[in-house]
C-alpha cells in the first residue's frame, strides 16, 4: 500500500518524538480500517445508513433516497427509493428520512411516531425509544414510542465541563442502550447511560482524541466512530471513551479521495460486513471503508496534529469594498483580508483565531466590510456574538502584510440583542448594512448593521453596540430557514434568500419571488441592476443574474456543467468555473466576489459576468495583473522605527493609560519590574472623566503576539481589590518581540476593548 509523508513542515525534535510515540500507541490499539471504494456522482449526499440486507441508503438531497446494492465486492448498482427531497436518514431500527420538516418511514411496518418534532435535525432510535436533536435550538429530546411524550434532555455534566448543549449535530444509541451525542459546538462527545449519568469525551483541538467539529456517530464492535467535519478524519473511541485510533487521511486538495477524507458528515456502520460509509457532501460522494484483514499492512495514520496554520478552507461568506475583501477560514478560526487595489488582490492580514473569548471565534458565519475598507463586523453563530474590528490602515502607504493591522474594539452577545429586541432564539446567518437608514437614525456614521437570523428576523445595531432595534419592515411568511441577505440600496429593499425564493422587504410592502427550479441549492445573494439579483447555486455550480421577476438573464464565468460534467473536478477547477459556490458580494462597485467553496478559493468577476481573478492565501491568477508592489517609502520606515521606540519605552516604564470609548479611561501599572520570561502582576483601574472609580463592570486581561499567532503560556486570575480596581496575576511575556496588552471591559452583554503595544528587546 502506497503511503505519503508530508515534508512541508519540520517539527522540533521533541515535538516530533511526542507525536510519533502517540501515533504509534494508537496504531496498535484496535483493528484499523482501510479504504474499499467510492460511490460518487451524488449531487447532494447528506445522510447514510446501512439496511438490514447490507445495502446502503443515501439521502441525496433533491435526488431523494438512493439504495446502493453492495452485495458483490468491487461493484455497486443504484436504484431510487424515493424521489422526494431527503436531508438525512435516522440511525437505529426506526428508519426515518428527513424531508424539510416532514418525515417518511422507510419501513412500511413502522409509522413515523406521532410525537416526533417537525424541527428535528437528526434522529436515533432503539426498538422502544426515539431521540432527536434540534440543532439550532440547542435541544435534545427523548421519547418512549408507546406514549409519544417527548422529554427534554438537559446536561448534568459536573464542573469543569461546559454545561448545556451547543449546536448538537447528531446522536445515536449504542448496543447497550446508552445515548451518545455529538455536541458539536463544544467540540466533544457526550455519553448518557441507562441511569441518565452523563460523561464527556474529547475537547476542541487538532490532536487525536480531540475534535474540531464532531458531526456524526456510528458504532462497531469496539465502540463509537465519530466523523470530525473540520478535522477531516474518523475518530474511534472504546466504550469507556478512550481513544482507539483515527483513520482517513486529510484530503489536502479537493477531489483526491481514495481514502483521503474531506469534510465528512454522516457516518454509518454495517454490523454484518464491518463496512463503514462516510458521507462527504463537499465532494459529492460516499467513501466506503472496511476492517483490516489478516495479513494486510497497517494503513498510515493521519498526522498529528493535523492543523498546519492558516489554510485556504474558506467559509461560506465574503464581503467587499472598493479596496478590501474579507472571507473567513473555519479551521483556524480566522478572518482573512486582501487589499483589492492590486490585481490579483494581496493578502494583508488576518484577525481572530480559535477560541471562545472576545476576539476569537468558534464558528463565524458572516462578515461585513464597510464601504471605506476600515471596519469589519463578524458574527459568530456558536460564540453567539457580534464583533466590530477596526483596521489601522493607511491607504496612501504601499500594500504590505501587517499582523497588527486589525484591532477588535467592540463585541455584543447576541443573547443581549435578542433580549432587547424581543426576538426568539435562532442562529444568525448573515450581516447586512444599510447606509443612512431610518433603522439607525441616531447613528452618527449613517450605517445600520443588521444581524439576520435563520428565522428571518433582523436586529439592528449601531457601530458602538448601543442600540438594538427589531426590524419593523413588513414581511411574508417564512419558507424554511433564511440562508443569506443583502440590502438593495437602489430599491431601498432588504432581500432575503430562502431555499426556493427571494423575499424583498420594502418600507411598506414585502413580496416573494420564486427562484427557477434549476437553482435547487441557493447559497448567496447580491443586488444587480434594474431590481435584479445575483444568486449563487451549489446544486448547479453557477452564479447567475436574475431579473426582477426571477428569470435567469445570464451566467457568470464558465457555462454550467451538465450531466456527468457536473462531477468533473478538473473542469470545475478552471478559472471562472465553480464547485459548490457560496457567498457572493457586490460591495465593490467594479466587481463581484464569490466564495468558490468547493475549490478552496475566491473568485472575482467583472460586472458584465467575465472572469477577472482567482485567489487564495498563496496561489492567485488574474486576467490583468498589476505592476509589482513597491517597497515602503522612507516616511513609512521612519514612522515604524519611531513606533518601535515608543513600544520599547512603554514596556520599560511598566505603566500607562488608555481611553475608553464610553468615557473615562483605564489605567494600568505593573506590580514590580517588567522583565522577559518572569511572571508579573498588573493593577488596573477604571475611572471616569473626573478620575472617580467606575463600578458595575467586569474586566478581562490578556496579551498576545499576533506575529506568532499565540498568546501567553499562563492565564491570569482577575481579582477585584476595590471598587473599579483589579489585580491581574500572573502575566508572562515568555519571548522577545511585539506584544499586545489587552483589556476587555464588559457590562450588559457588551465588551469594549482597549489595548496597547509593548515591545521586548
Amino acid at each position: 500500500m502506497r503511503t505519503l509523508i508530508s515534508t512541508r513542515f519540520i517539527l522540533p525534535l521533541m515535538v516530533f518524538l511526542i507525536i510519533f510515540m502517540h501515533c504509534a500507541s494508537i496504531a496498535s490499539a484496535g483493528e484499523a480500517y482501510v479504504y474499499e471504494g467510492t460511490i460518487d456522482r451524488i449531487a447532494q449526499p447528506m445522510g447514510v445508513r446501512f439496511a438490514s440486507d447490507g445495502s446502503l441508503l443515501i439521502a441525496a438531497g433533491g435526488q431523494g433516497l438512493i439504495r446502493i446494492d453492495m452485495s458483490t465486492a468491487g461493484t455497486t448498482s443504484a436504484s431510487s427509493v424515493s424521489t422526494s427531497p431527503s436531508e438525512f436518514i435516522s440511525s437505529g431500527p426506526w428508519a426515518i428520512a428527513g424531508q424539510g420538516g416532514a418525515f417518511q418511514s422507510l419501513d412500511k411496518s413502522r409509522a413515523v411516531p406521532a410525537g416526533l418534532a417537525a424541527s428535528a435535525t437528526a434522529i436515533a432510535s432503539t426498538e422502544n425509544e426515539i431521540a432527536w436533536c434540534v440543532r439550532d435550538q440547542d435541544q435534545i429530546f427523548r421519547m418512549n414510542i408507546s406514549n409519544a411524550t417527548p422529554t427534554l434532555v438537559t446536561t448534568t455534566l459536573a464542573a469543569p465541563a461546559v454545561g448545556g448543549w451547543l449546536a448538537p449535530e447528531s446522536l445515536a444509541f449504542a448496543p447497550d442502550g446508552s445515548l451518545w451525542v455529538a455536541d458539536t459546538g463544544h467540540g466533544r462527545v457526550v455519553r448518557i447511560d441507562a441511569t441518565g449519568a452523563q460523561t464527556s469525551f474529547g475537547e476542541r483541538g487538532f490532536f487525536p482524541g480531540q475534535f474540531i467539529e464532531p458531526y456524526s456517530i456510528a458504532f462497531d464492535d469496539g465502540g463509537p466512530l465519530i466523523s470530525d467535519r473540520l478535522g477531516h478524519r474518523i475518530t474511534r473511541l472504546d466504550w469507556s471513551g478512550a481513544l482507539r485510533d483515527v483513520f482517513g487521511l486529510h484530503s489536502i486538495r479537493p477531489r483526491e479521495g481514495k481514502g483521503k477524507i474531506h469534510y465528512p458528515t454522516s457516518i454509518a456502520s454495517d454490523a454484518k460486513s464491518g463496512r463503514v460509509a462516510v458521507c462527504e457532501g463537499f465532494e459529492r460522494r460516499v467513501q466506503i471503508f472496511r476492517p483490516l484483514r489478516q495479513g494486510e499492512q497497517q494503513p498510515m495514520r493521519p498526522p498529528a496534529p493535523s492543523r498546519e496554520g492558516i489554510s485556504s478552507h474558506f467559509g461560506v461568506d465574503v464581503s467587499a469594498s472598493e479596496t478590501l475583501v474579507a472571507a473567513w477560514e473555519p479551521e483556524s478560526g480566522t478572518v482573512v483580508l486582501w487589499d483589492t487595489r492590486h490585481d490579483p488582490p494581496i493578502y494583508i492580514t488576518t484577525l481572530g483565531g480559535n477560541g471562545d473569548k472576545p476576539g476569537r471565534f468558534i464558528r463565524p458565519v458572516s462578515l461585513l466590510v464597510d464601504e471605506n475598507g476600515l471596519d469589519v463586523w463578524i458574527v459568530d453563530a456558536l460564540a453567539d456574538r457580534l464583533e466590530h474590528w477596526k483596521l489601522k490602515r493607511n491607504l496612501s502607504n504601499s500594500i504590505a502584510f501587517d499582523a497588527f493591522m486589525a484591532v477588535m474594539v467592540k463585541s455584543i452577545d447576541l443573547s443581549q440583542i435578542r433580549l432587547e429586541t424581543g426576538l426568539p432564539l435562532s442562529r444568525p446567518v448573515d450581516l447586512i448594512s444599510i447606509k443612512g437608514s431610518a433603522e439607525q437614525s441616531n447613528n452618527s456614521t449613517g450605517c445600520g448593521i443588521g444581524v439576520v437570523f435563520a428565522s428571518g428576523d433582523i436586529a439592528w445595531v449601531n457601530p458602538t453596540n448601543d442600540t438594538c432595534t427589531r426590524d419593523a419592515r413588513p414581511r411574508v411568511a417564512n419558507v424554511g430557514a433564511a440562508r443569506a441577505a443583502v440590502f438593495d440600496e437602489a430599491a431601498n429593499e432588504i432581500m432575503l434568500l430562502w431555499p426556493t425564493s427571494v423575499e424583498r422587504r420594502g418600507a411598506t410592502l414585502a413580496k416573494q419571488i420564486a427562484l427557477p427550479t434549476s437553482l435547487a441549492n441557493p447559497r448567496g445573494i447580491a443586488p444587480s441592476a434594474d431590481g435584479g439579483m445575483l444568486v449563487s447555486d451549489a446544486s448547479s455550480d453557477t452564479l447567475v443574474e436574475l431579473d426582477a421577476q426571477g428569470k435567469i438573464i445570464r451566467n457568470f464565468g464558465s457555462a454550467p456543467r451538465q450531466g456527468a460534467a457536473l462531477f468533473d473536478g478538473v473542469e470545475a477547477a478552471k478559472d471562472g468555473a465553480l464547485w459548490l459556490p457560496a457567498g457572493v458580494d457586490g460591495g465593490d462597485p467594479n466587481a463581484i466576489y464569490i466564495i468558490d467553496f468547493g475549490n478552496h478559493r475566491l473568485q472575482r468577476f467583472t460586472r458584465d459576468g467575465k472572469w477577472a481573478a482567482s485567489f487564495t492565501l498563496s496561489k492567485s491568477r488574474t486576467a490583468t495583473p498589476s505592476p509589482q508592489v513597491g517597497k515602503p517609502n522612507p516616511a513609512q520606515e521612519s514612522q515604524a522605527l519611531a513606533d518601535r521606540q515608543t513600544w520599547i519605552a512603554l514596556f520599560k516604564a511598566g505603566y500607562g493609560s488608555l481611553p475608553l470609548d464610553f468615557g473615562g479611561s483605564i489605567k494600568w501599572k505593573s506590580v514590580g519590574p517588567l522583565s522577559r520570561a518572569e511572571p508579573f502582576a498588573l493593577e488596573i483601574s477604571l475611572v471616569d472623566a473626573a478620575g472617580q472609580p467606575l463600578s458595575g463592570y467586569e474586566l478581562g486581561v490578556d496579551a498576545e503576539m499576533p506575529h506568532h499567532n499565540h498568546g501567553m503560556n499562563v492565564r491570569p486570575k482577575i481579582s477585584q481589590i476595590s471598587p473599579g480596581t483589579w489585580l491581574a496575576d500572573p502575566l508572562l511575556f515568555h519571548m522577545p518581540g511585539r506584544w499586545e496588552l489587552i483589556f476587555d471591559v464588559k457590562k450588559d452583554g457588551r465588551v469594549s476593548r482597549a489595548q496597547t503595544t509593548l515591545e521586548l528587546e
